[in-house]
This record gives C-alpha cells, sequence and structure tokens, in this order.
C-alpha cells in the first residue's frame, strides 16, 4: 500500500513540477493548438480551478472534453473526400484509440482510488487526446492533394 501511495505522489509530483513554466492567461488558451504543458499550467493557474486536488483533474476533463469535437471535425474534413474504405479504415483506427484511451486511462483508478490517480486519469486522456489532434495534424500534412479514384 506504501509503495501505490509513493507511485501516486511520484506521478503528481512530476504534473505539478511543470510550475516553473510561465504564467498562462486563462481567457487565451486554445486547446486546438496548446501543448500539454500549457494546459497544465492553464488548470493550475485558471482562477476556478486554483484550489487544486480534484479541482485540477476537473479542468484536466473538461480540456480533454473540449478537444473531441475539435478532433471529429478535423477527422471528418480531413476524410470528406475519401473512398468508403479509407474512411471506414479511419472509423476503426478512431474507435481503437478510444478504446486504448479508455483502457489506458481507466489504470490509474484502478491502481489507488485517490485524488492523486482522479487527476492522472483526468491527464492521461487529455495526453492521449492531444496525441490524436497531432496524428490529425501529421495526416493532414501529408495528405495528397488528390484522392485516389474509388474502386
Amino acid at each position: 500500500m506504501a509503495r501505490m501511495t509513493n507511485l501516486s505522489s511520484f506521478l503528481l509530483a512530476g504534473l505539478f513540477c511543470l510550475s516553473a513554466q510561465a504564467e498562462i492567461d486563462p481567457a487565451s488558451i486554445e486547446v486546438q493548438t496548446a501543448s500539454f504543458d500549457e494546459l497544465i499550467q492553464y488548470c493550475k493557474q485558471h482562477p476556478e480551478f486554483i484550489v487544486g486536488g480534484a479541482a485540477t483533474g476537473e479542468c484536466l476533463g473538461q480540456l480533454a472534453n473540449e478537444l473531441e469535437p475539435y478532433l471529429v471535425e478535423q477527422s471528418e474534413a480531413l476524410f470528406v473526400d475519401q473512398c468508403p474504405t479509407v474512411k471506414a479504415a479511419w472509423d476503426r483506427a478512431q474507435e481503437q484509440a478510444v478504446s486504448y484511451q479508455q483502457s489506458l486511462c481507466g489504470l490509474f483508478p484502478a491502481m489507488h482510488d485517490n485524488t492523486a490517480m482522479y487527476i492522472n486519469q483526468q491527464a492521461c486522456h487529455l495526453r492521449v487526446g492531444l496525441a490524436r489532434r497531432d496524428d490529425l495534424a501529421f495526416i493532414a500534412r501529408y495528405k495528397p492533394e488528390q484522392s485516389l479514384p474509388c474502386d
């Protein structure tokens, strides 16, 4: 039990060691473009969530939820002119990504149900969402000018 508490403290300490970063204006953060570190700072400095603890986890969860519609919008725009088989493959990949996110981030409260693990769970959801955002940007960057003709 003590070992799990030490692990929780270590993970949480790592999350909050980012405080040496510059201050973030709560009104100016854009989850669509901000880095994970900037979003952590936002949650730590936002007046609504500055009390810390579980409130920081709430902030991280809200940001993850804000990111989701953007991911759907970007995904739809990116694959709108692709063949049905390509769209279906993308949809399967996204289903797997969401399943992975739920499984991975669900490990934190399963290991130990406390505030540190709640914050880590919410940070995990945000981090995986940001990875999906970056994957979409990567695909968009290298997308051909013309889609292949459908068979």
